[in-house]
C-alpha cells in the first residue's frame, strides 16, 4: 500500500506540474489503446458479418482498426463461389432449393419423380 509519505516525497521531487503531465500523458495512452482494442474488435465483428474469418480482427489489432474496416468496406461480402444463389421452389413446399436437388432439404420429397407419380400417392 502506497503510503501518503511516499506521494508527498514523489510531489515535491517531481513537482505537482509535472506530475499532472505525467497523469494526462498516461490517461491518453490508455484512452489510444482503448479505443484502438475496441476498434479491432469491431473490425472482428464486421469481418464476421461479411462472412469474412475472424481474423481480420488480429490484424487490425496488430495493423490498425482504421485501415482494416476500409479493406473490408471495400471487399464487401464473402460470396462462396460453389453456393450459386440459384434456387427453385420445392412444388410440393414452396421451400427454396437448389436446382440440382434431388430431395427437398425442408419436406423430404422425392423431386426425381416424374409429374404423373407425384400426383399419385406413395
Amino acid at each position: 500500500m502506497i503510503r501518503l509519505t511516499m506521494i508527498h516525497d514523489l510531489v515535491s521531487r517531481i513537482g505537482a506540474q509535472n506530475l499532472i503531465i505525467v497523469a494526462v500523458g498516461l490517461a491518453i495512452v490508455a484512452i489510444v489503446l482503448l479505443v484502438w482494442i475496441l476498434g479491432a474488435l469491431a473490425a472482428g465483428f464486421y469481418a464476421n458479418r461479411l462472412n469474412r474469418s475472424g481474423a481480420w480482427g488480429l490484424l487490425a489489432l496488430i495493423v490498425s482498426p482504421l485501415p482494416v474496416f476500409l479493406l473490408l468496406f471495400g471487399l464487401g461480402p464473402y460470396a462462396d463461389e460453389d453456393d450459386d444463389r440459384v434456387r427453385i421452389a420445392c412444388p410440393f413446399c414452396a421451400e427454396d432449393i437448389k436446382p440440382e436437388a434431388r430431395l427437398c432439404p425442408h419436406c423430404g420429397s422425392d423431386l426425381m419423380r416424374t409429374p404423373a407419380e407425384r400426383l399419385r400417392p406413395r
